[in-house]
């Protein structure tokens, strides 16, 4: 956590520089800006409804109902040092189109796209997928003499993307994939204009980005994958035709190379901005071939990551070398700034979640770790850092002597989720907000019922095969609670929070009561129709009640006072239906004379229904009626508005 000064005075300077002058990375924008940018995107989705890309249902919920912009929020990069200037981490830009122009539009060229560039060469899917592959390259024999494993990363990839240049490049590569013609040439267009609307509101005022995709956009991870695909593939290309036009474009001699052979790149594999790879050659060959990268396209840099003595290169969670005798060794790599945040055993989840959690652990640490003795040096760190988060000793031995049953190749296969019905047909789920309280018992609390009901109807047991499972979401937490995407709004004068609050409290009439068609229930409410009642007196006990809620003759579910302005005496009461309605009720009461206590009051004191005055106190915000008796009870004794008011029982 962090001060909100601190965190504005960082974002401020994505905008502007030292001197205050505008930066051009975000240029301002308009509210017309906006609007036209909705219009246009709307334009899109209809075009892709009508094409049949787009289903009727997705059509209707791909934009919002008015022009929305995106937010713009800085993430804390805690692995980094915290900057000495401002006393926080860096952050990162992210763009959130939640509820934005772009958010479905986005997703839906998302669909068409993620396949193409899960599709490349070079792509990695996540850890599993590189140890898996490292197997493979170790199963084939050693690296030669003069291997060094490298890796790569790209500085700012998303907002690096050349506008002008990376849907062109996503055509291509999608008319290579075999996608239809004129699917292309509507995602195309798609992307452009996702890219050119990327307008997002800072400090209650609008900004657009100007060049590459928004970190936040939903089709920016696939788009920019497509670019850094054509970009790699032609970097590794020319370099391995350096030389002119007679040299060599095999694909290289492999392990058969040798130190004199010129130099080579052999595994490449990219994970989002990140590029892993092995070297063979020497140093200054090294830094030909970053600046060969580097060449390739001015808009695309690669910083790199390369041990020469060690022969190690730390990737993902990984630190990956390749020791004496050539093979691919892997152990697990923290950085250096990571606290020990592991899931709290006394958190709201279910209790088989934080159990199994300790066996997710340890069985990532098996797949990690390539010998024995690493593991057991790993999960002895993986159960001091448990303890001290409070986990049972006997919980975290057993989740980690489980993992360590488990052959390391059997770990590292790939786990393919099959649906299977099973005996008895689908289970239906009944999803819940988790609650430590009653959740535990939700599922033999449905399991009774499922068995009563099919005790009772034969047809039940049919039709439902298994008794529903319960599944549980989680909760808002804190840090959903007290953290926003957008910027508090800078306050001034009575704009703040407590003098908002204040003009919007009160008792006032209604639009037709202060118009020229009178309400007719609003003149029991107030003396005028500007009048706004913000207190009210207890005539009984002296006492200020502070009206906290904006209430009118339309308001549902009130504790109100009564009174006659002949006399000091009050009357307590509670309603259900709206103030105009109860407030009807009594002025009917009075003029017809009824033998109830507030027309004896009135009579006794020789007032009528025009003088009444029924002003609302507070407004009760359950809809249980037993919550607004309780309420209304405790207003009737507080302010004695049995013995010295109109009220002649509780």
């Amino acid at each position: 956590m962090f001060l909100t000064k601190q965190y504005i005075e960082k974002l401020t300077q994505t905008f502007v520089n030292a001197d205050g002058i505008e930066q051009p990375k975000y240029p301002p924008a308009t509210k017309q800006q906006l609007k036209a940018e909705w219009r246009l995107l709307k334009s899109l989705v209809e075009e892709g409804v009508r094409e049949g890309y787009i289903g009727e249902k997705d059509g209707k919920v791909a934009m919002p109902r008015e022009p929305t912009a995106a937010r713009l929020y800085g993430n804390p990069k805690v692995h980094k040092p915290i900057r000495e200037d401002l006393g926080i981490p860096p952050l990162r830009e992210i763009v959130s189109c939640a509820g934005s122009n772009t958010e479905g539009l986005g997703k839906l060229v998302d669909y068409y796209t993620r396949p193409v560039d899960e599709a490349c060469s070079s792509y990695l899917q996540d850890t599993p997928h590189l140890l898996r592959l490292i197997e493979e390259i170790n199963i084939d024999g050693p690296q030669p003499q003069g291997t060094y494993i490298f890796s790569l990363d790209v500085v700012a990839l998303y907002p690096s993307v050349p506008t002008h240049k990376g849907p062109n490049v996503m055509k291509k590569r999608l008319l290579m994939a075999g996608k239809p013609a004129k699917l292309v040439d509507w995602l195309t267009k798609c992307t452009k204009a996702l890219l050119e609307t990327n307008t997002f509101v800072y400090d209650d005022k609008l900004y657009t980005q100007k060049d590459g995709a928004g970190i936040g956009q939903p089709q920016a991870c696939s788009y920019a994958g497509i670019y850094m695909s054509e970009v790699e593939e032609e970097g590794l290309r020319s370099f391995r035709r350096r030389g002119g036009a007679g040299g060599s474009t095999a694909a290289g001699k492999g392990r058969n190379w040798r130190k004199r052979d010129r130099a080579e790149v052999g595994l490449w594999r990219r994970y989002r901005d990140d590029c892993i790879g092995l070297f063979r050659g020497t140093q200054a060959d090294f830094k030909l071939f970053l600046s060969h990268m580097n060449g390739v396209d001015k808009s695309i840099q690669f910083t790199a990551e390369i041990d020469f003595e060690a022969n190690s290169v730390n990737f993902l969670d990984l630190k990956i070398s390749i020791n004496e005798e050539g093979y691919l060794t892997t152990d697990l790599f923290v950085k250096p700034n990571t606290l020990n945040q592991l899931l709290l055993p006394t958190s709201a989840h279910p209790p088989s979640v934080t159990k199994s959690s300790v066996y997710s652990l340890a069985i990532r640490l098996r797949r990690i770790c390539c010998t024995d003795e690493l593991f057991e040096l790993r999960a002895n760190e993986l159960k001091r850092k448990l303890c001290d988060r409070g986990y049972s000793v006997t919980v975290v031995e057993a989740g980690i002597d489980r993992a360590r049953q488990v052959e390391r190749r059997e770990a590292l296969k790939k786990v393919e989720r099959v649906r299977d019905q099973g005996e008895g047909g689908r289970q239906h789920r009944l999803i819940v907000e988790f609650d430590r309280r009653t959740s535990p018992a939700l599922g033999q609390i449905l399991k009774n019922n499922f068995e009563g009901a099919s005790a009772r109807d034969s047809r039940f047991s049919r039709l439902f095969g298994k008794p529903p499972r319960p599944c549980f979401r989680k909760g808002k937490n804190l840090k959903q609670i007290l953290v926003r995407a957008k910027v508090p709004t800078k306050r001034r004068g009575v704009n703040t929070r407590s003098g908002i609050r204040e003009n919007f409290r009160g008792v006032t009439r209604c639009s037709k009561g202060t118009g020229r068609k009178q309400c007719p229930s609003c003149a029991y409410i107030t003396r005028s129709p500007r009048e706004v009642i913000k207190q009210v007196k207890m005539n009984s006990t002296g006492e200020m009640v502070k009206i906290e809620d904006k209430m009118n003759c339309q308001t549902k579910g009130v504790i109100y006072v009564l009174e006659s302005d002949k006399h000091p005496k009050q009357y307590g009461g509670q309603t259900k239906g709206t103030v105009g309605t109860r407030s009807t009720q009594h002025a009917y009461d009075i003029e017809a004379g009824l033998d109830k206590a507030v027309p004896r009051h009135f009579e006794a004191t020789s007032s009528g229904k025009e003088n009444l005055r029924v002003t609302p106190v507070i407004k009760v915000k359950s809809n249980d009626p037993w919550t607004r008796l309780f309420l209304e009870r405790r207003f009737i004794n507080k302010h004695d508005l049995v013995q010295s008011g109109i009220n002649e029982c509780l």
